[in-house]
């Protein structure tokens, strides 16, 4: 999604983009590819059933070289691909300024989770690979870190997060915020620490103090029946799946503030895209968004690991003033729209492209 949005923007600004990718014959494009393609955006999809990886990859990597060739920036996201191997190798035959995006494998979370074949990697060619970028985009201070660490140049390193969609804000009445409704919306999974919000607000009801949770997002079946067996106020906490279009605007606009405790996101669009929507926000530091939180004073961001009952306290503190929650609603979606559009976004990558020379 986030590749299909920047292409869009960037296109939208006026400059040529194509993307090279990989895509078994079966799979269907993603909804935002046509409104990439009518912005101008070329995608080539290389689609196959019978071809092995190794064959793929090959293919992929013949047809990223002959296309590279006439482009004047090539962009790699991801690392532990075919695609950041195919966008070095060009960027060297061509002398091509190159941008790598490694969209957060290399912070210490991921490379927790990862195989054996990382450690091979980085030691056969990903340590080489991140010194033949002209540059290297982290989506947040965090993963920057994450990048020196890894061996990535520092003066090559560049801070440029993500863009939210165009919201038609508007300023909403301090009754949305006097709802004692918090909303969670994003993937369903351990490291988002939504356990931890269910047990804060059965500390705030335990306390009748009235709170109701909204839960938006998808996870693995066995682990959301955990959750709901874990509940002591069920009908306190109103599971929606997913939801998106007009649902979502809906739900955005019903509720108090937006919650994510979590102990792990390398960036945390859902973080921003509540912002974009006037929701006060509640997330811990973990987060690469909680810098925008604090730089717009959009709401609280907690610095150190918490337990429910510093959570409830925390929802506590924020929900008593609604006034404060709607100026801090406020606050946020007027950052949002001003730093983080698209089109902003795009207008960074574009100097950054500029200023690039191959290596």
């Amino acid at each position: 999604m986030v590749v299909l949005e920047l292409s869009t923007a960037l296109a939208r600004a006026g400059h040529l983009v194509e993307i090279i990718t990989m895509r078994k014959r079966a799979t269907s494009p993603h909804p935002l590819e046509e409104r990439a393609r009518a912005a101008g955006v070329k995608i080539v999809a290389i689609r196959t059933n019978w071809l092995g990886p190794l064959r793929l990859s090959l293919r992929y990597l013949l047809t990223y070289l002959r296309r590279a060739r006439h482009a004047d920036v090539l962009v790699v996201h991801g690392f532990y691909q075919t695609p950041c191997l195919a966008g070095g190798l060009a960027a060297r035959v061509w002398r091509k300024p190159s941008i790598l995006q490694p969209h957060g494998v290399f912070e210490a979370y991921q490379e927790s989770q990862g195989s054996r074949f990382k450690p091979a990697f980085m030691w056969l060619v990903g340590r080489r690979l991140l010194h033949r970028f002209s540059a290297v985009v982290a989506a947040a201070p965090s993963e920057r870190m994450g990048l020196v660490r890894a061996g990535a140049p520092r003066e090559a390193i560049h801070v440029v997060g993500f863009g939210v969609p165009s919201v038609e804000h508007q300023q909403r009445s301090t009754d949305q915020y006097s709802s004692r409704r918090v909303l969670f919306l994003s993937r369903v999974a351990p490291k988002k620490r939504l356990d931890l919000l269910i047990q804060a607000v059965d500390v705030l009801n335990d306390r009748t103090s009235r709170l109701d949770l909204t839960v938006c997002g998808t996870g693995s079946p066995e682990y959301v029946e955990a959750l709901k067996e874990m509940q002591r106020y069920p009908d306190r906490v109103h599971w929606l799946g997913h939801v998106e279009g007009h649902e979502r605007a809906h739900v955005e606009a019903t509720h108090a503030l937006f919650c994510l405790p979590t102990d792990n996101e390398n960036y945390g669009l859902s973080i921003t895209e509540a912002m974009a929507a006037g929701l006060p926000v509640l997330t811990t530091a973990a987060a690469g968004a909680a810098e925008h939180v604090l730089a717009a004073n959009a709401g609280t961001v907690l610095t150190a690991p918490t337990g429910p009952v510093e959570l409830a306290a925390a929802l506590t503190s924020m929900l008593a003033d609604p006034q404060e929650l709607a100026a801090a609603g406020e606050r946020g979606a007027r950052y949002a729209a001003r730093q983080l559009s698209w089109a902003t976004i795009a207008e960074n990558w574009t100097f950054l492209a500029m200023s690039s020379g191959p290596k």
